[in-house]
């Protein structure tokens, strides 16, 4: 049995979706203000809107019953994903994942599948200690025994 070190449950992020969909919108303004034919126009903005639908479901709200629900991690590169649906997998969290103070991008491969999934990470998707407690997992690696107390105490 591996020791589990961290057991995050992943939330919407309502950030996120703000975020998805003023990019979208940002994009529609500059699209109008281009010298083209108006089907021209509502056919790129019905592609828009789609592509918004769709980002803000998948990526932020999670709503496919295939979306991560929890993550347990057991290193800095393996992990347990479980999905809406009740799917348990085992994945490897890639090196091309991003972590940073606010943003954090998790590029996540599993086994079976061909292409490798992200999960997008503000701090509105998880709570405050499990994000911070992430971070310092998948940057610098877990916290050796013993100095977990003295870590409590530290702001990082």
């Amino acid at each position: 049995m591996r020791t589990q070190l961290l057991h995050v449950i992943v939330k919407p992020s309502y950030q996120l979706a703000i975020i998805l969909g003023g990019m979208h919108i940002v994009v529609i303004v500059l699209i109008s203000m281009l010298p083209i034919p108006v089907y021209v126009y509502l056919v790129l903005v019905m592609g828009l809107g789609y592509s918004a639908w769709r980002s803000i479901m998948h990526s932020a709200l999670l709503r496919p019953s295939r979306a991560l629900s929890s993550l347990t991690f057991f290193d800095k590169t393996t992990c347990r994903l479980q999905r809406r649906n009740g799917a348990i997998e085992e994945a490897a969290i890639l090196g091309s994942s991003v972590v940073g103070p606010y943003l954090t991008v998790l590029n996540i491969k599993t086994g079976h599948a061909r292409r490798q999934e992200y999960l997008v990470m503000l701090p509105d998707r998880l709570e405050q200690q499990a994000f911070r407690r992430l971070r310092v997992l998948l940057r610098w690696g877990p916290i050796p025994d013993g100095e977990e107390n003295i870590q409590n105490g530290a702001s990082l």
